[in-house]
C-alpha cells in the first residue's frame, strides 16, 4: 500500500486499522480510534480528488429500464415522488437513527427500536419514486438503509459484555 492510502488497485483507497496492519491482539483498544477517523478523512479526501478526474459511470441500463418501470407502476398506484430534498431529510433521519440507537450507547431496546424504524425508513425509500434525476440519490439511500440494517443486525446478535 502506497503511503497515501492509495492501494495497487485504481481507486480503492484504505484506512485505518487496513493501513497500519495494527489490529487485533497487536492494538490496545482506543489507541488507534484518531488515527483511523484521521485517515479515514484522509482516504475519502483522495479518493474524491480521483473521481473528479474520473469520467462519470452511467447507472446500467438494466438498473434504469427497471426503474422507469416501477415508476411506471407507481405513478398508476400513487406512489410519492421523491426529490433530492426529501432523499436527503430521509438520510439525514437514517445518520441520526443509527447514532442514537446503534451507535456506543446502544442497547437491546434501542437496537430493537431502530429495527423498526428501519424498516419503516426502508419502506418508504422502496414505495418511493424519483426523476431520473433523483434516481441515483433514491437508490444511494436504499442502500444506506440496507447497510444500516445490516449493522443493526451485527450488533444485535454480537454478544454483551
Amino acid at each position: 500500500m502506497h503511503r497515501l492510502f492509495q492501494t495497487d488497485i485504481e481507486g480503492l483507497f484504505v484506512a485505518g486499522e487496513l493501513a497500519t496492519g495494527a489490529h487485533g491482539a497487536s492494538a490496545r483498544p482506543g489507541t488507534l480510534t484518531s488515527y483511523t477517523l484521521c485517515s479515514a478523512e484522509e482516504a475519502a479526501i483522495r479518493a474524491a480528488k480521483l473521481s473528479c478526474k474520473l469520467d462519470p459511470v452511467p447507472l446500467p441500463p438494466t438498473l434504469v429500464e427497471a426503474e422507469r418501470a416501477r415508476l411506471e407502476r407507481a405513478a398508476a398506484g400513487g406512489h410519492t415522488a421523491l426529490t433530492t430534498s426529501a432523499i436527503a431529510e430521509q438520510a439525514a433521519e437514517l445518520r441520526a437513527l443509527m447514532w442514537e440507537h446503534v451507535g456506543p450507547r446502544r442497547d437491546t431496546a434501542r437496537l430493537a427500536a431502530a429495527n423498526q424504524r428501519l424498516a419503516a425508513i426502508e419502506a418508504r425509500s422502496a414505495a418511493s419514486t424519483a426523476s431520473p434525476s433523483d434516481l441515483p440519490a433514491l437508490l444511494r439511500l436504499r442502500r444506506l438503509v440496507r447497510a444500516g440494517r445490516a449493522v443493526a443486525a451485527s450488533a444485535a446478535a454480537r454478544p454483551r459484555r
